[in-house]
């Protein structure tokens, strides 16, 4: 997975506004068009027109998220290098 299709994962869960509706040209640009794509065959999202944003996320985008929002931060760990 990108960062950018987590960024967008993470909007389209937590946003109801159209994704980077503040920078046009981003939004409509051919990386946000095909990852989107991909999240949408990918079966992460589905295109729901009842919503601000156009795109909903499905249960399996729902998991997706929920186990990104489980993953524990890192720690730093002491060591004798080799």
């Amino acid at each position: 997975m990108t960062p950018l299709k987590i960024t967008m994962m993470l909007h389209y869960y937590a946003i109801a506004a159209p994704y980077s509706e503040h920078n046009l040209a981003h939004a409509r640009s051919s990386a946000v068009h095909e990852q989107r794509q991909e999240l949408l065959t990918d079966g992460m999202i589905f295109q729901d027109d009842g919503r601000e944003s156009g795109w909903g996320v499905t249960e399996k985008g729902r998991a997706y998220v929920d186990a990104l929002l489980a993953i524990p931060l890192p720690v730093c760990k002491w060591v004798i290098p080799s």
